[in-house]
């Protein structure tokens, strides 16, 4: 027997062995989105050296070999922008469903026909349209929440299916199948419907389409809301289930085989006897749930190549599988020729278009899912916390060039026409903006550029002006302040400061600002410059600055200055400046977030900066680009990047 003594000491070496092994808790890490695209791919249609792509802006046609895209829009006839399905028909005819109707594009001839809308009762087909497919005549079918109906070019016949449509197959033999909330319906070219419920424990049903046999799968959910798989073979469905489980969002046939989207997993299903040899299985299989046929008649293989974890479309033609995606546009990835073989890195349809033209980054919340974006580009854009939609502020050709949130949270957004010097302010009102006449900001000549646009603490917006000349070469013109108590604005550079004038002498070329007790710290093209009162003084390269080229400044409560420049971050403690090791970085835009670290942009991603150590996010982060071009903080804390792909916007934990 055991002394206590003993006891006593082997328990506390347990205790202590047991605390040493205890492994720690995981670190918080932020969460990451991309986007270089305003919205979601919701249909694809690839034909050919080309491929359609549906998103909510519309229709775009790229063309493979060149990498060139266009826009269908109104002058090749076609109505609407939000793009619901679409599908390709014989004889080069691409039909499609927009919010503005149904219509079908010669791909030969470059033109759209609307279909003229549909009259009563079949004007409901419009409502909520999900899925088209092809009818062997010649025409359409379209499904939606209003049921089933038929179109051609000689209109519109309502069918006596009235059931939610949710997915729409037309089989090569005339056969329509169709996806409901309660599972599958099947039409026969005679036109009778026949619910298939044998075997299949489907409901919800998300897509049909035609399996590596010709054979119709049908993918769902059961009872429990798990994703199934269902396969009509030998007259009935048998029902399957991925192992590991895995949710199935999206499928689509490929030749030989037939393609599965779950999880963020790429799934191809083989015939048993056909299936190539070398596949990559990796375990995964279908399992039996329900039907006849216990054995499932497919191999299931695991691709190869990474695809990304937000796909809302796939399309797939004997050469390539193309991935529409929620945020970054549509991935093409080459389909395995030898199995085994490295197919290479996706290549990417998109344009970018969250990014053209952009200069700065402006961002603007009033709530979480309501931000206002403003890049200096084409387009604003709003943000409703899942995409992007297009921003008009009078004339839609006018352009934003900056947002700003003051101190009680009401949102500004300062525009002008395409070549106006003179810039406009319009307040957010209940959802739109409404400009603001009687008050206008304006430069000598060209059209007017923002460097910065912030709030100072006494409730003044500042603003950072330049403009471009006669050749297009931006010059600066020094600040803006503006008091939106009175209408009144007040102009300050160098060339016309005196006492007698009232303007401050601050420098032209200023890119950022920032405001400290009494202080008005600003970083230019020609040093660092601090205004107290109504005394400018500047430090450059012979006041221990490395460099006077300046991209950046922050301020903090505890009197700390940090200027960002191309030779690292300079630390300003109220004498001297400083470089600490850990920011001789390259930055090209600096901002502070609200638990008080630096956030910094560089051609090598984004770096955070705690006071002691930083740490680094780029594209294996989830970025968009490793390249960051500016930085910007929302009230709410979450850090939002521009970068040559696309934006992203990180919210630490």
């Amino acid at each position: 027997m055991r002394s206590p003594a003993f006891i006593s000491i082997f328990s506390l070496l347990w205790v202590a062995c047991t605390h040493e092994t205890t492994p720690e808790p995981p670190k918080p890490v932020p969460t990451i989105e991309a986007y270089s695209e305003p919205s979601a791919v919701t249909a694809i249609a690839p034909i050919g050296g080309a491929v359609f792509i549906g998103s909510s802006l519309g229709i775009d046609r790229w063309e493979l070999a060149s990498g060139k895209h266009r826009r269908l829009g109104a002058a090749e006839g076609v109505a609407g922008t939000a793009v619901r399905a679409m599908a390709l028909a014989p004889g080069g005819l691409l039909w499609f469903a927009t919010d503005g109707g149904v219509g079908r594009y010669d791909i030969e001839g470059g033109k759209a026909l609307m279909l003229p809308p549909p009259p009563q009762p079949s004007a409901a087909a419009l409502t909520g349209l999900r899925a088209i497919a092809l009818d062997k005549s010649g025409g359409i079918w379209v499904g939606g929440t209003a049921g089933l109906f038929h179109a051609d070019p000689n209109g519109w016949a309502p069918a006596s299916f009235k059931s939610e449509v949710t997915a729409l197959y037309a089989a090569q033999n005339g056969d329509l199948w169709i996806g409901t909330r309660d599972g599958v319906v099947q039409r026969n070219v005679g036109g009778v419907y026949t619910a298939e419920r044998e075997g299949s424990t489907l409901r919800n049903v998300v897509a049909i389409g035609e399996g590596p046999d010709g054979a119709p799968i049908a993918v769902g959910e059961d009872a429990e809301g798990h994703s199934r798989i269902a396969s009509f073979l030998e007259g009935q469905f048998t029902t399957y289930r991925l192992s590991p489980e895995g949710r199935i969002t999206q499928i689509a046939h490929r030749p030989g085989g037939f393609i599965v989207f779950a999880s963020g997993r790429l799934l191809t299903l083989f015939n048993n006897d056909q299936a190539p040899v070398g596949l990559h299985r990796n375990g995964v299989h279908l399992e039996h749930v329900a039907g006849k046929r216990k054995k499932s008649p497919y191999t299931v293989g695991l691709s190869d190549q990474a695809a990304p974890s937000d796909v809302t479309a796939v399309a797939t033609t004997g050469q390539a599988i193309f991935l529409g995606t929620r945020t970054t546009g549509t991935a093409r990835i080459a389909l395995d020729t030898q199995p085994g073989r490295d197919p290479g890195a996706p290549s990417w349809l998109r344009p970018r278009e969250l990014v053209v033209g952009a200069r700065s980054l402006f961002i603007a919340c009033q709530e979480r899912t309501d931000c206002t974006l403003a890049t200096g580009g084409m387009t604003a854009w709003h943000y409703d916390g899942h995409a992007f939609a297009p921003l008009v502020i009078g004339d839609a050709r006018n352009i934003v060039l900056a947002v700003v949130r003051d101190q009680k949270g009401q949102v500004l957004a300062l525009y002008r026409a395409p070549s106006e010097r003179m810039l406009h302010v319009a307040k957010l009102v209940k959802g739109a903006f409404t400009p603001m006449t009687d008050l206008r900001v304006e430069t000598p000549s060209g059209a007017t550029i923002l460097s910065f646009a912030k709030f100072a603490p006494d409730g003044l917006l500042w603003l950072g002006l330049s403009y471009l000349d006669e050749e297009g070469d931006p010059r600066p013109y020094g600040v803006a302040i503006v008091d939106l108590a009175v209408n009144g604005v007040s102009y300050h550079h160098e060339g016309g400061a005196s006492k007698k004038s009232g303007v401050l002498p601050i420098p032209n070329d200023v890119v950022d600002i920032a405001f400290l007790d009494d202080e008005t710290w600003f970083a230019s093209g020609s040093g660092a410059a601090r205004l107290k009162g109504e005394q400018l003084k500047v430090w450059t390269e012979a006041d221990e600055l490395r460099s006077e080229i300046l991209h950046g400044v922050v301020a903090t409560e505890g009197g700390v200055v940090y200027m960002a420049s191309s030779s690292g971050v300079g630390q300003f403690d109220g004498s001297h400046w400083s470089y600490p090791p850990a920011l001789a970085i390259i930055v090209n835009g600096i901002a502070r977030g609200l638990d008080g670290r630096l956030w910094l942009g560089t051609d090598r991603g984004l770096v955070v900066y705690d006071g002691k150590k930083t740490d680094r996010f780029d594209r294996r982060s989830g970025l968009a680009d490793d390249r960051v071009l500016d930085v910007a903080v929302d009230y709410l804390g979450r850090v939002w990047t521009r970068s040559p792909e696309g934006l992203s916007i990180l919210t630490p934990p």
